[in-house]
């Protein structure tokens, strides 16, 4: 019998307010703005201003554009005894299908530069060659979506990555928040970049505001790299990080299959009629954005396409109804093909694989004890300074709740350390949840 000493709405609260900002008054935190990280590249105190954009505009940066190869081969050429680069990129998405590099921005120490990825005069088998040489280290924001857009460029993934998203993540960061958030929590408020100014990355010659906002994002890359670097170091987690980009590192994450589509959407729903219209419009977002060659994400957002899935709709006033739903999609052969999907979703089959068999299986007995493991999972986040993002998702909770031998990553490994076997043990009955002056503590049945 499992018991937990809190009522459902302290339960609801803490929830609730996990999900907030991590707090920055605590001990070891990242976040501490106290101290904040003072490294000083002399490049970072340099901010734009909300100059309006008739304004002129100065150049920050000149003479860093690499758009031919005169200056390309000498660019690369200068990195080649650097132990590690720091690879920041932008891409285009205004017409492209694929995620596609626009420019990539290299910095290493005082050397940094701009390469317009989307010219017609760069030898672009020299760029390959360099980011796939295996002797220097590629940090880089965001590995998921920078090797992928290598992948779709060049059919190869290089190695020897260093992801600054997973390696935040591994300090307690969540993945939620983006490159320049990341910077003013980790490197302090002078480091804000205050550019409300829109830059196209499409459009040729490049503008000198983008091509300052690109080396910048390179430059701070350097300094969150060491800080971050050092915060893993010290909680003896870089084997870790090396595990877990290890496995970014295998070309089928980014093979594009339209019927796979679905797969690659984070969703959290244990409703097997949610899951069947997700998988039929994943579908039809991807062969649509295939076909007009957009971006699958200006066609429409994996949030959006959530909650698409979750309202339902069986009409064209109701498709009208939901908010950030993109325009084009109201259009009449649009609009009847997307609600053709979703009334076609409800005679798919699904195959019965872990997560498909946990949700036509797991019985509502089964769902207080998966919740259980989800504060479970909150508290040693907390515990461990660990975004739970990297130690277990909901599907992978509820597996641990239904299944007797559960096979799932969050109960092997270091995962299993800190999180799986309190977990397997909750669900023995040989521990329990208890709130008492405020915390949460982990606490032998018997105590």
């Amino acid at each position: 019998m499992v018991v937990l000493f809190v009522s459902y709405f302290v339960i609801i609260g803490f929830m609730f307010n996990f999900n907030n900002e991590f707090q920055s008054n605590t001990k070891g935190s990242v976040f501490n703005k106290n101290k904040p990280y003072t490294q000083g590249n002399p490049h970072l105190n340099i901010k734009y201003t909300n100059l309006h954009h008739h304004d002129q505009y100065q150049s920050q940066f000149p003479n860093v554009l690499v758009d031919s190869n005169s200056t390309l081969h000498n660019a690369l050429d200068s990195f080649l005894n650097a132990e590690r680069v720091f690879i920041a990129f932008e891409f285009q998405k205004e017409s492209s299908y694929n995620d596609k590099l626009a420019t990539m921005q290299i910095a290493s120490g005082s050397k940094y530069f701009v390469i317009d990825m989307m010219s017609g005069e760069i030898d672009d088998d020299a760029i390959k060659n360099f980011i796939m040489y295996d002797k220097i280290q590629k940090v880089v924001y965001n590995a998921e979506k920078f090797l992928s857009a290598v992948y779709q460029r060049y059919r190869q993934i290089p190695k020897n990555i260093f992801d600054i998203t997973t390696a935040g993540m591994l300090c307690g960061i969540d993945k939620k928040f983006q490159y320049r958030q990341m910077l003013i929590k980790v490197l302090g408020k002078n480091y804000k970049i205050k550019d409300p100014i829109k830059v196209s990355f499409k459009t040729r010659p490049l503008i000198p505001r983008a091509i300052d906002r690109s080396i910048l994002n390179a430059i701070h890359l350097e300094d969150l790299y060491t800080f971050i670097h050092k915060e893993i170091t010290t909680f003896n987690r870089l084997h870790i990080h090396d595990e877990i980009v290890g496995e970014m590192l295998n070309e089928e994450l980014y093979t594009k299959n339209i019927e796979d589509a679905w797969t690659k959407v984070k969703f959290y729903t244990t409703k097997l009629d949610v899951i069947r219209r997700i998988k039929k419009i994943a579908e039809w977002r991807e062969y649509t954005a295939k076909r007009l060659n957009i971006h699958k994400d200006i066609l429409m957002t994996d949030s959006t396409l959530l909650d698409v899935s979750e309202r339902n709709p069986t009409c064209y006033e109701e498709l009208c109804e939901i908010k950030n739903l993109n325009k084009a999609i109201l259009k009449p052969n649009h609009s009847k093909r997307l609600l053709s999907c979703i009334t076609a979703a409800q005679k798919i089959i699904l195959e019965k694989t872990d997560i498909e068999s946990h949700v036509d299986e797991l019985s509502s007995k089964y769902i207080p004890l998966a919740d259980m493991f989800k504060i479970l999972l909150r508290i040693k986040a907390e515990q461990y300074k660990i975004s739970p993002q990297l130690i277990a998702n909901n599907h992978e909770l509820a597996i641990i709740a239904n299944s007797s031998s559960p096979k799932v990553k969050c109960v092997e490994g270091w995962r299993y350390e800190i999180f799986g076997k309190d977990a397997l043990d909750i669900k023995k009955g040989k521990l329990m949840v208890v709130y008492e002056n405020e915390n949460f503590s982990i606490i032998p049945k018997d105590f």
